[in-house]
């Protein structure tokens, strides 16, 4: 319970000691009821907070979700299998890629890329001249051979591309043509 200005005074204190240390706008909205306490009367004080943002701030997010749905229609369109590894364990595969090896993308996710490949020389392969040529050119592409999930060997055109070339750790993002 607060009584008279002292409501108003907390509410700015509150705000601008709010943008000092966040460094963000914010505002903090509130309202004053009357009450009786104790025979007297007395004012209760409540406050929330609106994030303000700026019309550049929303119009750079709704260009950001725009080109997420761009990215996602042409992940999810392409009649070639696309994804995204992390240190060659599966992070991202489109349903083409699925249907390529004949597993579920669960089956995938999570999962060493060796498990596509026949023998320890392919997979060994494909690490020495592929990234090899990531190292070099920023982009890596080679012939090689995937062990589909019914035990078919199918022969791919296999590239990848760091999403930032100086930190793989980001992930490598990779394409599979049959």
């Amino acid at each position: 319970v607060l009584y008279g200005g002292c409501g108003v005074m907390l509410l700015c204190l509150l705000s601008t000691l709010q943008k000092a240390l966040i460094g963000v706008p914010f505002n903090v909205q509130g309202y004053i009821i009357p009450i009786c306490v104790g025979g007297g009367v007395g004012l209760f004080l409540g406050m929330y907070e609106k994030r303000i943002q700026s019309e550049a701030q929303c119009q750079l997010e709704d260009r950001l979700r725009v080109r997420e749905r761009e990215l996602s229609s042409i992940f999810n369109a392409s009649p070639i299998g696309i994804g995204i590894v992390n240190d060659r364990v599966f992070a991202q595969i489109n349903e083409y890629f699925c249907q390529m090896v004949g597993y579920e993308r669960q089956e995938l996710l999570g999962k060493t890329s060796r498990m596509l490949y026949p023998s320890d020389e392919d997979f060994d392969y494909v690490t020495r001249y592929k990234y090899g040529q990531i190292k070099e050119k920023g982009t890596g592409t080679v012939e090689t051979r995937f062990k589909c999930k019914d035990g078919d060997i199918i022969h791919v055109i296999l590239s990848s591309t760091p999403i930032d070339t100086s930190d793989w750790s980001k992930g490598v993002t990779f394409t599979a043509l049959d």
